[in-house]
């Protein structure tokens, strides 16, 4: 395994003796099949190309059709993009171009914050409120008209999984309802027992891993939503 790591390593190293960059961009390693493997040779924009390393900052006259600004070329994905800009980023056509626009209104009411998202968790990097993705817009989410069901106090909306709560709670068990982060912890814990007979430490879960950060290093389990010690 290891012998076969070093051969790999060594494919990728420079070797410009008979190789040429088609972009007209600086051959940095040899070897490559993805773009990917070219990032560690270049603190410079890469792209491989019939499987060389090349730089792609190069090309001034490349413009991205959405108006952004031009940060990288070579892209296949916006997550290759994020590398080369602290803005918000999307892929377009190969070309890494960014994206906020003042222009765009949230579909919530709430405040941009952000535009080219595609999950809720890439917006929470540019506020410290709560904020979901809608229509590849960063919005921010809470408001005081919406209700817990569960009767727990709302810290977040704009979720879809109780994962995305926890940064909101305070260590406090949270659970993700109906796109709402509620604390579960409401005083009347009295009437939940586990079935297990092991101590119950939170609630609203859906998997033994949503249980871990509020088990203080016991082994726990996830049983009918409620997180009990086994």
């Amino acid at each position: 395994m290891c012998f076969l790591w070093l051969l790999v390593s060594f494919s990728l190293l420079p070797n410009v003796a008979n190789s040429q960059c088609t972009n007209g961009g600086t051959l940095v390693a040899t070897g490559c099949t993805l773009s990917a493997q070219c990032t560690p040779y270049s603190t410079l924009p890469v792209v491989c190309l019939n499987g060389l390393c090349c730089t792609t900052t190069g090309t001034s006259t490349a413009t991205c059709t959405n108006g952004g600004q031009l940060v990288a070329t070579g892209c296949t994905t916006a997550q290759q993009c994020t590398a080369y800009t602290t803005s918000p980023v999307i892929c377009l056509n190969g070309q890494c171009c960014t994206t906020f626009a003042q222009s765009t209104t949230c579909s919530n009411g709430g405040q941009l914050v952000a535009t080219g998202c595609t999950l809720s968790s890439q917006c929470t990097a540019y506020t410290s409120s709560p904020v979901s993705c809608l229509n590849g817009l960063c919005c921010t989410t809470i408001t005081t008209s919406s209700t817990c069901t569960n009767g727990g106090t709302l810290v977040a909306r704009g979720c879809t999984t109780s994962d995305q709560c926890v940064a909101y709670s305070y260590g406090r068990p949270v659970a993700c309802l109906n796109g709402l982060c509620c604390l579960v912890y409401s005083g009347g814990w009295t009437s939940y027992t586990c079935p297990n007979r092991g101590f119950l430490v939170a609630r609203g879960c859906i998997n033994a891993l949503q249980c871990v950060p509020y088990a203080g290093g016991c082994p726990v389990t996830c049983l009918n939503g409620l997180c009990c010690t086994v």
